[in-house]
């Protein structure tokens, strides 16, 4: 079990993050002692009571937010492409997958997106990142399966990724917690799983981490003016080993300020 080697992983990451980064992480999780080290894998039931009960509490009233977005989007999408003779397209897809290769069992995740690329595009990926992490390609360069009413969506800021509020409602995914890695980015993780931060990362999605709509990924990286992927591995593992509620509400409020700021990745 990760927490097991909690003090040796924690002391890992210091050394990779740095001290200022870390003591960054570290102030925002700021975590509760009676749960720390026991976030994702069932072994407090204080915990797990809180994290559902605050999903639900911030989800359910914002989703009529979220489905305004869609709805809103979802016509501009339809009437564009429409406008540009190509085959009808659900505006909104789930770019879930199952993490059977990675963690040895078959698990489906859940997350839905207003569709801002074309139709396909996660079978795309090795086009688009011929070598390297999708993560880090999306900072260097623009995304050519990204259409042309998705660019204007995305510059919005987050818009396209409210619908996840729904697969919080019905417990797929918490509000925070790991963000989903692409399909690419996720094999690259499994065939690096014998070192860290990777070895933990999966280690945790064996212990049963639901992944989040924010997170590290959010507050940290996304606006990044040199965001690192194996940093924010390391970022997600330690917020595994030292979640806590008071550190949940404290991403929350730190998204809130980037929910609509312009997407860094576009160009």
């Amino acid at each position: 079990m990760v927490c097991e080697n909690r003090p040796e992983i924690l002391g890992m990451a210091e050394g990779a993050l740095g001290k200022e980064r870390y003591t960054r992480v570290m102030a925002i999780l700021e975590t509760d002692s009676e749960v720390k080290g026991k976030a994702w894998w069932g072994s407090s039931s204080i915990w797990e009571g809180r994290k559902r009960t605050l999903d639900v509490l911030v989800s359910i009233p914002f989703s009529p937010i979220a489905l305004a977005a869609v709805a809103v989007c979802g016509a501009a999408i339809i009437a564009a492409e429409r406008a540009e003779g190509k085959t009808f397209h659900s505006p909104l897809v789930d770019v879930g997958y199952n993490l059977g290769p990675l963690i040895g069992y078959d698990t489906r995740t859940h997350f839905l997106k207003i569709r801002t690329m074309v139709p396909g595009a996660q079978d795309r990926e090795s086009e688009f990142c011929e070598d390297g992490t999708v993560f880090d390609a999306k900072r260097k360069k623009a995304d050519p399966r990204v259409t042309k009413i998705g660019y204007f969506i995305r510059k919005l800021g987050v818009v396209d990724e409210l619908p996840q509020l729904f697969n919080v409602v019905a417990g797929q995914l918490s509000i925070v917690g790991p963000r989903q890695l692409a399909r690419r980015d996720m094999s690259i993780v499994g065939t690096m799983v014998d070192r860290e931060p990777y070895k933990s990362y999966v280690a945790l999605h064996k212990e049963g981490i639901k992944p989040g709509a924010t997170g590290f990924w959010a507050v940290l990286e996304r606006h990044s003016d040199r965001p690192d992927f194996e940093r924010w591995l390391w970022e997600e593992v330690v917020y595994g080993l030292e979640a806590s509620f008071k550190g949940d509400l404290r991403i929350i409020a730190l998204t809130l300020p980037v929910l609509f700021k312009g997407n860094s990745e576009i160009k």
